[in-house]
């Protein structure tokens, strides 16, 4: 399915309340099977360690992001994600997108992108009404798919150094 298929499919569950993924209303987490909307879910639950380990141990940055995308652009109080580069020389990549009243940054550099196109290392903050909320360092190890997220801030406290 292209994006712009996908993009219609999504945005009709949106509408709907459910996500197209998962099969669950938006608002509501399916412990057993880790989607991309928990991201959309109030609480910031989808934002924990754990739980944000499994999202990524199911779909990759680029999904994710294509997703986030989406619902970016479904909503009226949304904005559609703004790639943005941070200087010329040392190859940083990113994009942010807003929702509402959260945002998301997703920063990775290039050397990070495995053999098969995947990005194996990068860094998520989250924010909400503009501050900084969550800041993590994603690494998907290997071709076992592991996830291991390394708290950089949780709820607003620096817990390691950038």
């Amino acid at each position: 399915m292209d994006f712009a298929s996908l993009s219609s499919v999504i945005r009709e569950g949106m509408r709907h309340n459910q996500c197209v993924l998962c099969g669950t209303a938006l608002n509501t987490y399916l412990d057993e099977l880790p989607c991309p909307h928990w991201f959309l879910v109030p609480g910031w639950r989808g934002f924990r360690n754990r739980t944000l380990a499994r999202v990524f141990e199911v779909f990759d940055l680029a999904r994710l992001v294509d997703y986030l995308k989406i619902a970016a652009a479904s909503g009226p109080a949304g904005e559609h994600g703004i790639p943005w580069r941070r200087g010329e020389c040392d190859g940083v990549i990113g994009i942010a997108i807003s929702w509402g009243r959260r945002g998301w940054e997703f920063s990775y550099d290039q050397r990070d992108i495995g053999p098969d196109g995947r990005v194996r290392r990068f860094v998520l903050a989250i924010r909400y009404d503009e501050a900084l909320v969550d800041k993590a360092q994603i690494t998907v190890a290997g071709d076992d798919g592991r996830v291991v997220v390394t708290p950089l801030v949780q709820r607003r406290r620096v817990v390691a150094p950038d």
